[in-house]
């Protein structure tokens, strides 16, 4: 099963704000795809065979991720 995630804006990720998002499988660059309300104090565990597709806001490429490329991180 694959899941379409949209990436958030990069105007709209803050600095100091925690996400979760993907390093591109192009570029490398993290980018957003959904707020962390938590701000970084609880994990969000995904599991099984499933992939997210999602278009890099930096280079527009569009990548096929696993539940273990999911990354948390506080936005520079």
């Amino acid at each position: 099963m694959t899941y379409r995630a949209s990436p958030l804006p990069l105007e709209e990720v803050a600095a100091g704000h925690w996400y979760f998002g993907f390093d591109c499988l192009a570029c490398e660059t993290r980018f957003a795809v959904l707020e962390d309300q938590s701000e970084g104090r609880r994990r969000l565990n995904f599991g099984g065979d499933g992939y997210v597709q999602a278009l890099c806001p930096h280079c527009s490429v569009d990548g096929l991720y696993t539940a273990n490329e999911l990354r948390q991180f506080k936005a520079t």
